[in-house]
């Protein structure tokens, strides 16, 4: 911050200072950082899912705040153990950094941006294929964190167990 004091300021001409009386600074409070509350929502479907079949995870990403701004918001997931990874797409133009489609590990990471007060910033598609046996379990877990201290951090992870059940019989129809 600039402090200008008129007794030892001048625009037009050098002052001396020899003679002047002590000027002492009291540093203003400083402004608190902001403290958006963001959070993330993930579904999974089918639930349960079958060995070989396609399994969709919605991610959304939210500003719950009602006056601060979530500037450079990013979900973290992992391609989750048991599967491999189909493709990341994002509806909302966010950027997606992904392992390559058929890794069975890897971090998914995506970059939001800034989440304006009281809205939902935005969606990604994480799809893979269950690799895992009938009789486990696929479990995914998402987080989301923002440039700033979080004020409410427990809203900031979300989990989804999906069962991995026998595939019906075929009955011949179709």
């Amino acid at each position: 911050d600039t402090y200008v004091a008129a007794t030892h300021t001048s625009e037009f001409s050098p002052v001396s200072l020899a003679n002047a009386q002590t000027v002492v600074y009291t540093p203003r409070r400083p402004t608190p950082d902001p403290t958006p509350d963001v959070s993330v929502g993930m579904l999974a479907t089918p639930n349960p899912a079958t060995s070989g079949q396609l399994l969709t995870y919605q991610i959304e990403a939210s500003n719950r705040s009602s006056g601060v701004w979530a500037e450079q918001t990013r979900v973290t997931t992992q391609v989750p153990a048991g599967t491999s990874l189909v493709s990341v797409t994002s509806s909302t133009g966010a950027t997606v950094s992904a392992p390559p489609a058929g890794a069975t590990s890897g971090a998914i990471t995506i970059d939001f941006g800034t989440l304006f007060p009281n809205t939902l910033g935005g969606g990604a598609t994480v799809t893979v294929r269950v690799d895992s046996p009938p009789g486990s379990t696929v479990t995914n877990t998402a987080t989301v964190q923002s440039y700033w201290q979080d004020s409410n951090p427990s809203n900031n992870t979300a989990t989804t167990v999906t069962q991995v059940v026998e595939s019906p019989p075929f009955n011949g129809v179709r």
